[in-house]
């Protein structure tokens, strides 16, 4: 069975198995695209989900890892986990640390981001 819709309104969607053990919770956006998709731990006994807004500020620094790029220079690899609000990773190269200049920047995709260089 199908919750009605409401007209500009983001709810959060609900269900149990049979067994009442797992609960899911789901939310869509306006045109029906997944949003969030969430499940409880088992035999967890709480039935309800929440969102708010909220931004995420790691207290821990970005994890890189730089590897040989086959094709020529580097591929760095990039994330932060559970920084929200960063949009581009700036990348910067060079022989030591006080002689650094920009390589390139690179749009955040997802979780881990890879922009190839190269330096």
């Amino acid at each position: 069975m199908r919750s009605p819709r409401l007209p500009r309104i983001r709810a959060i969607r609900g269900r149990r198995r049979h067994d009442g053990q797992r609960r899911r919770h789901r939310r869509r956006g306006d045109h029906g695209e997944l949003l969030l998709n969430g499940q409880f731990p088992l035999n967890d006994q709480s039935y309800h989900a929440f969102t708010s807004s909220w931004s995420g500020h790691p207290p821990d620094r970005p994890a890189v890892v730089v590897r040989p790029n086959p094709a020529r220079g580097s591929a760095v690899h990039v994330s932060w986990n559970g920084a929200t609000e960063l949009g581009t990773w700036a990348v910067l190269a060079g022989k030591n640390p006080s002689a650094l200049a920009a390589a390139g920047s690179q749009r955040r995709a997802g979780f881990e981001t890879v922009k190839r260089t190269t330096a």
